[in-house]
């Protein structure tokens, strides 16, 4: 299984970072360029958007821009699923049995969540994972997308559905928006930066200063036609009457790497 570390080339700071948790647990990893939104023009921006989309900054442009090409590269390669990380996560002790090989993924699962954000998720019916680990059937929304598996044919129907961009990423790729399946993963094997209860190294959010610039705007706004909002309030209310689940998502201690610098 191929795993993509996602990284804007001035970062070589989170690559090493990268690198070294890679390393540390006897695993290759393979740098995917990231797009960096100072070199987004506004003709690329008008291209890459759905029209009617507002609110929607250009690090969030970027940031689907730079997952979209990684998928491309999953699509068109040979392995059946590829792991996809962004630079600043933190991973579990036991993480390497998880992203050595596939074997483990269940027939029939296409998208494995792979980290948490520590916050309450509905899930349904589960499926056996290595060690005390599980895989549940994800019915809401878990936002972030520091860490996920795809197979390689949800990686070809998500390139082929993201022409233009509709919404950020993690609700694009986490809330339906390839209509496939999602399964997380408890306990979650690794964990953003700014999300470790202890233990951070500074690693940040280049996303988070505009997430929070645009609190007191507007934020995105996509126009559905009647359709899709009469499907997408009938998932919402399907999910809450055939509830398994409440829970928020665990995860454990690290992986120790390099310091960050």
């Amino acid at each position: 299984m191929r795993r993509l570390v996602i990284n804007l080339e001035r970062d070589a700071g989170r690559l090493a970072w990268m690198s070294a948790a890679f390393e540390t647990m006897g695993l290759c990893m393979e740098p995917v360029r990231a797009v960096d939104r100072h070199d987004l023009g506004d003709d690329l921006v008008r291209r890459s958007l759905k029209p009617g989309l507002t609110g929607l900054g250009r690090g969030e442009i970027a940031c689907f821009l730079s997952h979209l090409n990684a998928w491309k590269l999953a699509a068109d390669g040979p392995d059946d699923f590829v792991a996809f990380f962004e630079d600043d996560v933190h991973f579990s002790s036991n993480a390497a049995t998880f992203l050595g090989d596939s074997s483990w993924i269940p027939a029939g699962v296409d998208v494995v969540k792979l980290e948490t954000t520590l916050q309450t998720v509905v899930t349904g019916r589960e499926k056996p994972a290595p060690g005390s680990h599980r895989l549940g059937l994800l019915h809401t929304y878990h936002f972030a997308s520091g860490g996920y598996i795809l197979s390689r044919r949800c990686a070809r129907r998500l390139v082929a559905s993201a022409r233009r961009i509709d919404r950020p990423l993690d609700d694009f790729l986490f809330d339906g928006g390839h209509f496939m399946p999602c399964w997380q993963l408890f306990p979650a094997i690794c964990i953003q930066d700014l999300l470790l209860p202890v233990g951070k190294v500074g690693l940040g959010s280049r996303l988070q200063n505009e997430r929070e610039a645009q609190r007191g705007g507007d934020l995105w706004k996509s126009k559905r036609s009647p359709l899709e909002k009469t499907v997408r309030e009938c998932r919402r209310i399907g999910r809450r009457l055939f509830v398994s689940k409440q829970r928020v998502v665990p995860f454990g201690d690290t992986v120790l790497t390099a310091n960050f610098a």
